[in-house]
């Protein structure tokens, strides 16, 4: 009995049909890891602007001038002064304490890439916080 063996019209198409396969999967990864670059980034830059307000009012300055120093950290485009949060309080143990969290909505950070792919961030929150001791 002689085997039969595919010959190479029979495999015409194959490439093709595995590319159709393959690309949209490492585009969807791509577009995560520059998602997740973008958010990550994000974070960083909100985690620094709380550490420098909250560092402004630990050494006595106003809330303005707390929401001063955060505008220069993340700038005009992504500033929201509602999106500021000042909180002053005595603790019994530590004395004068202050809380400056600062919020962003991840939309802002990031254009939402992997809508198409159902993972949507529209509603999420991106938040960066800082608690100091007032000096």
């Amino acid at each position: 009995m002689e085997r039969l063996r595919p010959t190479r019209n029979s495999r015409r198409g194959s490439g093709a049909f595995e590319a159709l396969i393959v690309i949209p999967i490492l585009l969807a990864i791509v577009l995560a890891v520059v998602e997740f670059a973008m958010i990550l980034s994000a974070e960083q830059k909100l985690a620094e602007a709380s550490g420098v307000g909250c560092r402004t009012g630990s050494l006595g300055h106003s809330d303005h001038d707390v929401k001063a120093a955060v505008k220069a950290v993340i700038g005009d485009k992504r500033y929201d002064p509602d999106r500021i949060h000042i909180r002053r309080w005595k603790d019994k143990h530590a004395g004068p304490m202050i809380e400056v969290k600062v919020e962003m909505p991840a939309t802002a950070a990031s254009p939402n890439l992997l809508r198409s792919v159902g993972i949507d961030l529209s509603g999420d929150t991106l938040t960066g916080r800082t608690v100091m001791r007032v000096e």
